[in-house]
């Protein structure tokens, strides 16, 4: 039996699906980071391994041939981070016939919108636009790294409420409410601990953005200052959308949302949903067709086949 393997490797969870020629489900992993540039070789590779291996628990691999395998990398924006990725899989103990080893941008795009036209908002530790235009080409938005860009990510939101809360902290700023939630967050006790906890211990972007949940929920109940962050955060969100729009060559724009800040009907999601339709009123919100994993599916299936079924993609539909 031939069977194809798709990873989603994101900046938070990194996600396997496992599926037979016609598109049935056979197995499934979840694990942590595999964000090549936020977590250390034994943590990408440990993390890696655990998800195939899951996907492929309880079967018998004799069996079975996995004629190919797509990974949706996050943070593959170098030759020497796709080597790593490379050297990585060549450990896995069942290799695939046939290997395509892409961001994870690229498999969220082939998920959310099976191949047409429109746009992908990619907004979870990360963020980033990407559009495909009528004739097929690719437009992109943001999604140049955590130092310099990611606005209004999850880890954007984390760090703009750390400077937030030291800003409390020494006097800066009035108010004690965000301050107080993020310093228990990150289990520093006074401001003499900002500069151990931060930078001596080295401070991983996903564990900024684990402060995210935090200040959403302070928003929700009312709190300003985290309410500010939040829509500085729509903000950085809705202008990567309106560069990528006027990139393409479209006069309605099928919009799908995706990542984990936006994945459901949150209250982020639903502010961010409003102002979009408010400033970018070409765009249509929809729903994306199959999840990234899915992507990385279709993908692999994809180096076996020029065409992919629409049964094969229907179960893959059917399987969420």
């Amino acid at each position: 039996m031939q069977v194809f393997l798709g990873v989603d490797g994101g900046g938070t969870q990194t996600r396997s699906l496992l599926v037979d020629e016609l598109g049935t489900v056979l197995g499934r992993g979840l694990a942590g980071s595999t964000n090549i540039h936020q977590c250390d070789a034994a943590t990408f590779r440990a993390n890696l391994h655990s998800v195939v291996e899951q996907a492929f628990a309880g079967m018998d691999t004799d069996s079975i041939e996995l004629a190919a395998a797509c990974f949706g990398i996050a943070g593959l924006s170098t030759p020497k981070a796709h080597q790593q990725a490379e050297a990585v899989i060549a450990e896995l103990k069942l290799r695939p016939k046939a290997v395509s080893i892409l961001t994870d941008a690229h498999i969220a795009l082939s998920g959310g919108l099976a191949g047409a036209p429109g746009m992908v908002l990619l907004a979870g530790t990360g963020s980033a636009c990407f559009g495909i235009d009528a004739d097929g080409s690719l437009r992109r938005t943001g999604g140049w790294g955590s130092i310099a860009d990611d606005g209004g990510s999850g880890g954007w939101i984390g760090r703009q409420a750390i400077e937030c809360a030291i800003r409390q902290a020494d006097g800066r700023r009035s108010g004690e409410l965000l301050k107080n939630a993020i310093f228990e967050q990150l289990k520093i006790s006074s401001l003499d601990q900002v500069i151990q906890r931060l930078h001596a211990e080295s401070i991983q972007w996903n564990e900024i953005a684990a402060l995210c949940p935090t200040v959403l929920q302070l928003a929700q109940s009312g709190d300003a200052d985290a309410n500010q962050i939040v829509q500085r955060a729509i903000d950085e969100l809705v202008a990567l959308i309106r560069a990528t729009a006027a990139k393409l060559d479209l006069t309605a724009i099928p919009l799908v949302l995706m990542g984990g800040l936006v994945d459901n009907d949150s209250f982020f999601t639903q502010r961010l949903s409003k102002q979009i339709r408010q400033t970018v009123p070409e765009i249509e919100i929809q729903p994306p067709h199959l999840p990234p994993v899915a992507g990385a599916v279709l993908e692999a299936f994809k180096l076996q086949q020029n065409h992919i079924p629409a049964a094969f993609t229907k179960r893959l539909q059917a399987s969420r």
